[in-house]
């Protein structure tokens, strides 16, 4: 498939190497699929399906905000007699968000320029109606390059044109990122992009104030879950953090969808209605 590979990391599902093709540098993620069923708790043929469709949503998406797919197709790979299924996509050079805020709080300039772009991803996700379900931290990179905000892994993306790959009574996501209609598992197909707008909006008040709206270390699933559907977060002005900024925030993370914006694009015209949220 290439030639020689550098290792980079793993986590989740997925086994990242770093290889050089055509002068540029490419991501090959490798899926080990010997006993996925014990591993990952699913059948072999959802997680293949389940990267397919990443792989598609990255071919039919040309966002400069989302990564773009790499010079080889998925297929199916054996390495010391282990199966794997792996694809290509671009390599991203640079720090995660959650690597970034481990310094600190950060600016109400770098908070808007993360509302900014990864608005902009998710426009162009749900443009085909396709909700990310996992917008967090750690699925956000700063390319070093231009210094955009790059959305990364769309691999449990919920395309709602297509049938689901998720087993039922399953929660997708990473849980002090749900929203809280993303709780009710029995009811994901009613899931629309307000969801992922909750899921940023946590993201980017963690940013602005160096701490999780609901999340405190030694909580219990059932204490989160109760702590997303009912708590209020300190307001965050109290930050330090601009009034239209802070105001975008608290309107995206509002418990109910339709108190929320209606779409990214209303999102972003709001944001943008006062230099990126910067007053």
């Amino acid at each position: 498939m290439v030639g020689s590979a550098e290792y980079v990391t793993e986590g989740g599902q997925k086994t990242v190497f770093r290889f050089n093709h055509a002068s540029a540098d490419w991501a090959l993620k490798m899926i080990d699929l010997s006993d996925t069923e014990g591993r990952l708790g699913e059948d072999i043929t959802i997680v293949v399906a389940r990267v397919t469709r990443e792989v598609r949503i990255l071919r039919e998406n040309q966002s400069p905000h989302l990564p773009k797919l790499g010079p080889f197709d998925p297929q199916a790979a054996r390495i010391d007699g282990h199966p794997y299924f792996a694809y290509s996509e671009e390599y991203i050079d640079g720090q995660s968000l959650r690597d970034i805020m481990a310094a600190g709080r950060l600016s109400a300039q770098v908070v808007a320029a993360v509302a900014h772009d990864i608005g902009l991803a998710l426009e162009d996700l749900w443009a085909p109606r396709i909700v990310h379900r996992d917008v967090k931290p750690e699925n956000i990179l700063q390319r070093a390059s231009d210094q955009a905000f790059v959305l990364l892994d769309p691999g449990y993306a919920l395309d709602l044109a297509d049938t689901s790959l998720t087993r039922t009574g399953g929660v997708v996501g990473t849980a002090p990122y749900y929203s809280p209609e993303q709780l009710d598992a029995g009811n994901k197909r009613a899931l629309d992009c307000r969801s992922d707008l909750y899921s940023l909006g946590v993201s980017l008040y963690e940013a602005a104030t160096g701490s999780h709206p609901y999340y405190r270390r030694g909580m219990t699933r059932e204490q989160l879950a109760l702590a997303i559907r009912t708590a209020v977060p300190a307001d965050l002005r109290s930050a330090g953090c601009p009034d239209h900024l802070a105001g975008i925030i608290a309107r995206l993370i509002r418990k109910r969808p339709h108190l929320r914006f209606r779409s990214p694009t209303d999102f972003l015209e709001n944001l943008e209605a006062d230099g990126r949220g910067i007053s």
